[in-house]
Parts: structure tokens; sequence; C-alpha cells
């Protein structure tokens, strides 16, 4: 398996804080069946500015500490990447950390505000240079939650979606997880990623469970695209065939309507909860 998005190279975003820490992070991801992982440090301007060059050092320090300490686990070098105008700016520029200098890359979101507005811009901009852009977590954005319908609209421009393991299980609220199951059940989810940050964390002990459920959920073949046919097609730099819903049919309504009305529901569901304890 591979673990697709996770911050375990240490000093250089909010992630580890240590080599140790790191190594730790390894042996806890081996344990769980991992044999590859991305680093994917945070890009964000003013805050994390790593460069390519910095994280490969970073990754190569790792796996050297991984086979001295007998950790059957592999790192390969990536980034989660802020979109900002600067960005739109400079793009494309070799020194953009590509996922294992592939043609693709993560890129993120504020997680409470609204959609930047020159988002489809830069995704236009990233799919016209010949590159491909992935998102992460996307059931986490309020953006999203609020308007589930524009996880449709930006799948035009060949949009792929990583989602957090950890969401399946609650961690980062309802409403995250409703949207993850809504995603997985909808054919909208191309890989599957921890998001750890730390060694110990719920983001990781989370995952043997989620596994089993999205075992029972997907079935085995199709768990296997997400945690590892998929990421190995990005890893060697292969083309990714999009996952699409299924269309209207017969004339019912599409799947992403019952899939707007799912999240709208769980909305109306929480405004009468917190009306009853006010009461």
């Amino acid at each position: 398996m591979i673990d697709f998005h996770c911050h375990i190279l240490s000093e250089i975003d909010d992630g580890a804080a240590s080599l140790e820490e790191s190594l730790l992070m390894a042996r806890e991801l081996a344990g769980i069946g991992f044999t590859q992982v991305i680093a994917t440090p945070h890009i964000i301007e003013n805050y994390f500015m790593a460069t390519a060059e910095k994280i490969v050092t970073k990754v190569e320090q790792l796996n050297e500490a991984c086979i001295w300490e007998g950790i059957p686990l592999h790192v390969v070098p990536g980034a989660e990447i802020m979109l900002s105008p600067r960005f739109l700016e400079e793009f494309p520029n070799p020194r953009v950390p590509f996922l294992n200098a592939s043609s693709y890359l993560l890129l993120e979101i504020p997680f409470s505000q609204p959609l930047p507005l020159y988002t489809e811009e830069v995704l236009f901009r990233i799919r016209t240079a010949g590159y491909s852009p992935i998102l992460a977590h996307p059931e986490r954005c309020l953006c999203f939650l609020q308007d589930p319908e524009k996880l449709y609209d930006l799948r035009r421009y060949d949009l792929l979606y990583q989602v957090n393991m950890a969401s399946f299980a609650g961690v980062f609220g309802g409403r995250s997880r409703k949207a993850a199951l809504a995603m997985l059940h909808k054919n909208m989810i191309d890989f599957l990623g921890s998001d750890a940050h730390r060694p110990g964390e719920e983001r990781l002990l989370k995952v043997p469970s989620v596994l089993n459920i999205l075992k029972d959920e997907l079935g085995k073949d199709s768990l296997q695209v997400l945690l590892e046919d998929n990421p190995r097609k990005v890893l060697l730099d292969e083309p990714l065939e999009l996952r699409h819903s299924a269309p209207e049919q017969n004339g019912l309504p599409s799947p992403r309507r019952f899939f707007f009305l799912d999240l709208l529901s769980d909305t109306k569901s929480r405004k009468k909860r917190v009306y009853r304890r006010e009461r």
C-alpha cells in the first residue's frame, strides 16, 4: 500500500519535529502495511517555503535512516501546495515540487474560506501546461461542505481528489465523514492518505479500522485501486483514468443531486439538534 499524503519529513513544516519522530511514523506506517509513503510537506507562501531540492535531500536522509533502522518503508518526495495568486503567476517553473518529479502535483485550498476566486484559472493553466492537479482532502473544506456541486464542477479540469482515511472514522467531524462516504459511493475519490503529522496521533491510529471499513464498502480490488494502482501510476508518471459518477438515466436525478441532498439533510438535522438544545 502507498500512503499518498503524509507530513513525515522532519523540521520542514508542521509535521514531524525531529528525525526520531519521522522514524516513529515510518514504523507505524510499515506496521499498518504501507510499503511506500509520499512525503508531502506544506508549501504555503510566507509560512512554509521548502524548495524541491530541500525536500529531496530530506527524503534521502530519511530513507537512509529507515534502512539503517530496518524499517521496510520507502519515502518518495512530494509536497502539498497551497493555491495562491503568486503560484498562478509563477507556474510552471522547475522549482515546483511535483510528486516524485512526475507531472502530478498535490494542491490544497483553505479549510474555512470560500473557494478562492483564482482556483479555476489556476486549474486551467495547470491542465493546459500538461500537468495533472490533485486536490488534498476536499471533504474537510467548508466550500465543498456548503456547496458539494463544486466538486463536480471542478472535475471538468480533470481534477483528481485525495481523501484522508481518518475522515471515514469521524476524526474531522461528522460532516467530513458524511462527505467522505458520499464521495466514496459516487466514485469521486482517486487516492487515500493518512495526512499524518505526528507519531501516535489519531489520524494514524484509526487507519487499520478504516481500512476494514473501506474493504467492506468497496471490496478488496476497488480498495487496491485507491491505495496501490492509482498512486503507483502517479509515481511512474503514467496517465490516470478519471473516475466519474454515473450519468442521469431514464429521467432519474443524477447521483450528484443525491449527493447534494444527503449533505443538505445532514446540515438541517444539525440545525434541529442545536435548536432543541437552545430550547
